[in-house]
């Protein structure tokens, strides 16, 4: 599936690659794997930091109480706090590392 060996970010939860096939994204955190576009990778960054905020106050960062849907209603992603934490990272400096890559186009 991925088609470059250039990685954007990785942890221990998961990484992101440059996808020069699609001008996309590849992430894989957990088990699963997702091919987002560049607004997509944006739009799931700001959702992922949002429920971050929303969640911060549970008992237990490390229980399976966060449930993040998809685009098939009866499918959703369970994670703990600290995995979307991890998750928030590779997704942050991901996005860091594409606006750098458009920087030195430019120049």
């Amino acid at each position: 599936m991925l088609c470059s060996d250039i990685t954007y970010h990785q942890n221990s939860f998961g990484f992101t690659k440059k996808c020069t096939c699609h001008n996309a994204v590849h992430l894989t955190f957990g088990n699963i794997s997702l091919l987002l576009s560049r607004s997509q990778t944006t739009d799931f960054t700001t959702y992922i930091r949002e429920t971050l905020a929303a969640e911060c106050c549970l008992a237990d960062y490390d229980e399976r109480a966060i449930y993040i849907p998809t685009r098939d209603f009866s499918m959703m992603f369970a994670m703990t706090y600290n995995e979307l934490r991890l998750l928030y990272e590779i997704l942050d400096h991901t996005l860091l590392m594409i606006e750098v890559e458009e920087a030195l186009k430019c120049e």
